[in-house]
């Protein structure tokens, strides 16, 4: 499993990139994996 620290750092680069401070830079983001 992910660490949260590596979505923490995704979600801050898509903010900083889109100039948006909507979580994920208001992007949508798709997450997928067994189950």
């Amino acid at each position: 499993m992910t660490h949260v620290h590596a979505f923490i750092a995704i979600d801050r680069l898509l903010q900083d990139l889109a100039n948006c401070s909507l979580p994920f830079g208001g992007k949508v983001i798709l997450l997928g994996g067994d189950l």
